[in-house]
């Protein structure tokens, strides 16, 4: 009896924080002591799953057809669990089972560390350069550029599912999104706020300070972590991907469709619809107005706001592509692999290179490592960094 009355207390509460925000749970600031934030936007290549905050898969600029080249290829111990991280000095941080691991830009170990938790569902760059962690244990880590532990928070929440998600605030702290819940993380790393959902968060953005948040029914919620959260509308059906793109939410939804929803009213309008046998659930920004798509065969596309999809020459192959990962620049240029299919780097659909030694059976991460550099995780450990071949390799 003492469990039922146990959950029964736990159903009231989740349902008496059904759709509000709550003040911190975390200690008060002690202002005995200076403290000093960092705010704005965190600094570097590859800051949260979908490179941005925002899912925008975009890459300031991806590397050149002709110059591209492996740079390094190393191998991680404890396997990667989720996106990798790239600061503004090219360092690079990884989180695998049971242990966070980071390279210099030239590859060098610069520490590589057991730590206290199974394994890791989502990474974030937070704006002092903090390294942030999401475990499957539904826990928050922190370690500084030296690898030192920076804090370490349970959420006490059940175990985080692969859809939860965590992003860097402008003023310092992060966001978590955890099954149906959302936290906020505040600059001293306590929980300053959170909100329950009524069916679980499938995808997590921020557009500014404000977070939008897609449910697994497509419904849709901005929380400004202030006030209540307030639904926009809904795209009424699951969503597959999805990102930010300036006053819009553009989504892919499992009907094979292309929705923009105006963030200003929450009015959706199709943009397109695609033919079978559909696109992969990845989706990138090309420019405001302008999205690049793939299809499970290995064809990717661009569309506009306004003009219609002209029709695609299809490559058959019946099995198609799984764990499709891509990256866009603003010339419309693309990166992209997927499971037992090397990285091609194109600038048309099928007009490109590949590089045959960039190779996974279960892609973890594919991200910008700065102008001209990209870094390609797999699930095992294995990475490459892909980058203009080195002078002096040249001048040889």
């Amino acid at each position: 009896m003492s469990i039922l009355r146990h959950l029964r207390g736990r159903a009231r509460w989740a349902l008496a924080l059904l759709t509000t925000a709550a003040p911190a749970l975390g200690a008060d600031l002690v202002t005995a002591r200076p403290h000093a934030f960092v705010l704005g936007p965190s600094r570097g290549s590859a800051t949260a799953p979908g490179v941005d905050p925002a899912h925008s898969r975009q890459a300031t600029e991806l590397p050149a057809l002709d110059t591209a080249r492996v740079s390094w290829r190393r191998h991680l111990p404890g396997g990667i669990g989720c996106n990798a991280l790239v600061d503004a000095d090219g360092r690079i941080f990884v989180a695998g089972l049971g242990r966070v691991t980071q390279l210099g830009p030239d590859g060098a170990l610069q520490f590589s560390q057991g730590e206290r938790f199974s394994g890791a569902v989502a990474a974030a760059l937070l704006a002092d350069g903090t390294r942030a962690v999401l475990t499957r244990e539904g826990s928050l880590f922190g370690w500084s550029p030296s690898g030192a532990v920076a804090f370490e928070l349970a959420l006490e929440v059940p175990a985080a599912p692969s859809t939860s998600s965590l992003l860097p605030l402008p003023d310092g702290g992060a966001l978590a999104s955890v099954g149906a819940w959302l936290f906020e993380i505040d600059a001293t790393r306590s929980v300053r706020a959170y909100a329950v959902l009524a069916a679980a968060a499938q995808h997590t953005l921020l557009a500014g300070a404000r977070a939008l948040v897609i449910d697994e029914q497509g419904r849709v919620f901005e929380w400004d972590r202030r006030e209540p959260l307030r639904a926009m509308g809904s795209f009424g059906s699951p969503i597959v991907a999805a990102l930010v793109d300036g006053d819009s939410l553009i989504a892919l939804s499992s009907r094979r469709s292309l929705l923009r929803m105006a963030r200003s009213d929450g009015g959706v309008r199709e943009l397109a619809r695609l033919d079978a046998p559909g696109v992969s659930p990845v989706l990138g920004r090309v420019t405001t107005g302008r999205w690049t798509l793939m299809k499970h065969d290995g064809t990717w596309f661009s569309l506009e706001r306004d003009v219609a999809p002209h029709a695609l020459a299809m490559r058959r192959d019946p099995a198609g592509l799984s764990d499709i990962d891509l990256l866009v620049d603003a010339t419309g240029a693309v990166a992209w692999w997927a499971s037992e299919s090397p990285l091609r780097l194109e600038t048309a659909p099928g007009v490109g290179r590949e590089l045959s030694d960039v190779r996974c059976t279960v892609p973890a991460s594919l991200v910008p490592a700065g102008p001209g550099r990209l870094l390609a995780a797999c699930s095992s450990g294995l990475i490459w960094l892909v980058g203009p071949e080195p002078a002096s390799n040249a001048a040889r």
